[in-house]
This record gives structure tokens, C-alpha cells and sequence, in this order.
């Protein structure tokens, strides 16, 4: 009976990080991503550096999961090797779905964080260009009044 519960607990949290491991593998598409930053207007230089980002940001998240996933799997495999071993309870299973929980919140916050830097770094970049067009702007402005309208 308890090899049985052991076997369905194993199932179970296997099972559960298959389904969490599929939602967080989704593909970035950067060549779409990059167009539709180019389509916005942003310069290309830019919209890769972007994307290269975000793309490092996922393989860390995806690195970080996967280090969850072995020590999870680590766990659960000395546990069953160790004779001594206690069948485990409830308390042991939400010890597990709460350590999960705090290392999927600290992955959020980390990837959340990357993406406020490299939207204040593209925002300052964004604010700069603006300026400097206006600037460029006004300079042409200058020289064609200059040549048409004085004598």
C-alpha cells in the first residue's frame, strides 16, 4: 500500500511539472517579433537587441525550471531508494507544491524586473532619438528659410 502511494505521488508531481514545463516552453518567434517592432517604428538595431533579451530571459527561466525539475526528481529518487524512508503525507506534498510555488514567484520577479530595465533603457533610447530628430528637423528647417526667403 505504501509503495503504491509512493508510486502515485511520483506520477503525480511528474506529471504536474510535464504540464508546467509545456506552458513555459513556448517558442519566441524573433524574426515576428523584430517586424512588428520595425513596423512600430523602432530602429532594427534596437528591436534585435530587444528580442535578444527577452530570448536570454527565457532560456534563464527555462535553465531555472529545469534546476527545479532535477532537484524535484533528485528528491523523489532518494526517497524511494532509502528503505527507512516515511510514506509521504500530506504536509510532505504542499512542502513541495510551496517550495515550488516560492521558486516559480522568484523566477516571475526576475524576469519581470529584466523586462522593466530594458523597457527604461529602450524608453531613454526612444526619448534621445526623438530629440535629436527634432533637432535635425529644425536644422533643415533653418537652411531652407535661409536659402528661399532671405536676400
Amino acid at each position: 500500500m505504501q509503495r503504491t502511494i509512493k508510486i502515485f505521488l511520483f506520477f503525480l508531481v511528474f506529471s504536474l511539472l510535464i504540464i508546467y514545463n509545456k506552458i513555459m516552453e513556448t517558442i519566441f518567434d524573433t524574426y515576428a517579433f523584430i517586424t512588428k517592432l520595425k513596423e512600430a517604428g523602432m530602429p532594427e538595431q534596437q528591436a534585435v537587441v530587444m528580442s535578444d533579451t527577452i530570448k536570454q530571459v527565457e532560456q534563464s527561466t527555462s535553465d531555472n525550471i529545469k534546476q527545479v525539475k532535477q532537484s524535484t526528481f533528485d528528491t523523489i529518487k532518494q526517497s524511494e531508494q532509502s528503505k527507512s524512508d516515511v510514506l509521504a503525507t500530506k504536509a510532505d506534498v504542499q512542502a513541495v507544491r510551496t517550495e515550488l510555488k516560492a521558486d516559480i514567484l522568484q523566477v516571475k520577479t526576475e524576469l519581470k524586473a529584466e523586462i522593466l530595465q530594458v523597457k527604461a533603457e529602450l524608453s531613454g533610447q526612444i526619448m534621445l532619438l526623438r530629440w535629436m530628430l527634432g533637432f535635425v528637423l529644425a536644422g533643415i528647417v533653418s537652411i531652407i528659410f535661409k536659402l528661399f526667403f532671405t536676400p
